[in-house]
């Protein structure tokens, strides 16, 4: 059985994992409502960094960037890698360290559930620490 504190943790995970942002072509840019939910999820991810997990497991945010196949795929492919770093650097800003987080390219034909192209979503999953 869990511990009433890693269940609130799985929770806060559960709730990171539930957040995405669209952008713009191009653009890695937070308007007035996405500011808001960048403030929970970060504030999520603090709580569920901050957790003391036993040594064999931390956890590392993975930062999707999703992308298609149509049109050029390189070019996608680079326009989702820069979106992926930039969403990055705004959670480092925010004081989250770099190697809990990992930017990824994900194309939306590869997902059983799609999330919009050119949108931001998030895995939390659990590492050994000796590989960070």
């Amino acid at each position: 059985p869990q511990t009433p504190a890693r269940q609130q943790v799985e929770n806060r995970i559960l709730a990171i994992e539930n957040y995405y942002f669209v952008f713009k072509i191009n653009e890695v840019k937070l308007d007035s409502l996405q500011k808001i939910d960048f403030d929970i999820l970060i504030n999520e991810a603090k709580s569920v960094l901050n957790f003391r997990f036993d040594q064999d497991s931390v956890p590392v945010i993975e930062v999707y960037s999703h992308t298609s196949r149509n049109g050029q795929i390189d070019a996608n492919k680079n326009a989702a890698r820069l979106r992926a770093e930039k969403f990055v650097d705004l959670m480092l800003h925010e004081g989250l360290p770099i190697e809990t987080l990992v930017p990824k390219v994900i194309f939306v034909e590869d997902e059983k559930v799609p999330f919009p192209v050119r949108s931001v979503s998030f895995k939390v999953k659990y590492v050994n620490p000796a590989a960070l």
